[in-house]
């Protein structure tokens, strides 16, 4: 009985001795082999590549960090795609900062400000049918869209929609930048499958943030933003 004892404590012992510098042998083999590409992907994020006049702030019906993404996505989803587009929106769950304070700006703050590889896509959309997606951001109580938009926000509807200032025309055929993850029915948004046509433009919305910045810093300009009455919420119910 005492012989079993011994021998049960003694192949324990030596079966988690040997698990454990086992282990911590491949850990560090591991750590060796990332250690140089973390040191590389650091220096990257680390980098400044434009100033920000005032902290950008995330919010509803708008805010500044709003307007300035969906402005700058329509300037960069129109260079891109070669044709100017009517307006851009942007999903408000997927910026994942509450702010972007003022000052430098460093890549890896604008990969905190949109981590996730969404592409853009353009849809061509009748405006009847386009009249479900504005009430759709309505019942959200807003989201990101640019400048080119006006709509009053009424309870679960959108109401006195225009469009570089013109009333929202149930015929006419509209062309707006958005994620690939709104396009393909992410945020309820199943609806924007029956578009009358799709582009995708191979575009990282992440990677036109960083151009837009990159632009206006090659040019001497800081990002600025402000709210402009874009999207106003009544509050009726």
């Amino acid at each position: 009985m005492t012989m079993g004892c011994s021998r049960t404590t003694h192949v324990a012992s030596v079966e988690v001795t040997h698990s454990s510098i086992s282990e911590m042998d491949e850990d560090a083999r591991i750590n060796d082999m990332i250690e140089p590409y973390k040191e590389v992907m650091d220096a990257e994020m680390d980098v400044v590549i434009g100033v920000c006049a005032k902290t950008l702030e995330k919010g509803r019906p708008e805010s500044t960090m709003g307007n300035w993404v969906a402005d700058l996505l329509v300037e960069r989803t129109s260079a891109k795609y070669g044709q100017t587009i009517d307006f851009a929106i942007q999903n408000q769950g997927g910026l994942r900062i509450n702010a972007l304070g003022a000052g430098e700006v460093t890549i890896g703050k604008l990969y905190e400000l949109m981590p996730f590889d969404n592409m853009i896509v353009v849809l061509h959309m009748r405006g009847d049918s386009l009249m479900r997606l504005f009430d759709h951001m309505a019942r959200s109580q807003g989201w990101p869209i640019s400048s080119e938009v006006r709509y009053t926000i009424s309870g679960d509807k959108a109401t006195d929609v225009h469009i570089h200032g013109e009333s929202l025309q149930s015929d006419h055929i509209y062309k707006f930048g958005l994620p690939d993850y709104i396009a393909n029915g992410g945020d309820r948004c199943t609806f924007l499958a029956n578009a009358d046509k799709r582009v995708d433009l191979d575009y990282l919305v992440r990677d036109a943030i960083i151009d837009h910045v990159r632009i206006l810093t090659r040019e001497g300009r800081e990002m600025v933003s402000k709210e402009d009455g874009r999207v106003t919420n009544t509050g009726n119910e």
